[in-house]
């Protein structure tokens, strides 16, 4: 991410952070989340599981922004993330495109494409967004 950051700008962000605390933290929200919702869900009816899906990216959605935002030095890149997304577009649109860019990392192996290579693709798709966020964000702030 840190190079490709740098290839978009034309530098390369100096900003550090423990990549493998953020990703547990992100990952162990909206994985919370999702559990949470998979039991309510359960205890209705099992055909309400899929909710759960929807409850990860829902949560996750707004810490898509997390490694980016550690990349540019934030000190608390989670709810930085979160403000970003927040002024940069609605819930539901960021839902959305969390959701459209993890099936593609997740099925594009599976297609035949690759599966690091899907996985890259779905990160640049993040970093390009972010970037696109950070100037609407800027701009509404």
């Amino acid at each position: 991410m840190r190079h490709a950051l740098g290839v978009l700008r034309g530098t390369v962000p100096r900003g550090a952070a423990s990549f493998h605390r953020l990703g547990l933290a992100k990952y162990g929200l909206a994985t919370t989340a999702a559990l949470a919702v998979a039991g309510a869900a359960w205890a209705v009816t099992p055909l309400l599981l899929p909710l759960a899906g929807l409850a990860f990216y829902a949560v996750e959605c707004r810490m898509v922004f997390a490694f980016p935002q550690a990349l540019d030095g934030s000190r608390t890149p989670l709810r930085d993330s979160h403000a970003l997304v927040r002024r940069s577009t609605s819930a539901t649109a960021a839902t959305a495109t969390v959701m459209t860019i993890a099936a593609e990392m997740l099925a594009g192996g599976f297609c035949g494409r690759g599966f690091l290579r899907s996985w890259c693709v779905g990160c640049l798709a993040v970093l390009l967004w972010y970037e696109r966020a950070r100037t609407v964000g800027e701009a509404c702030a």
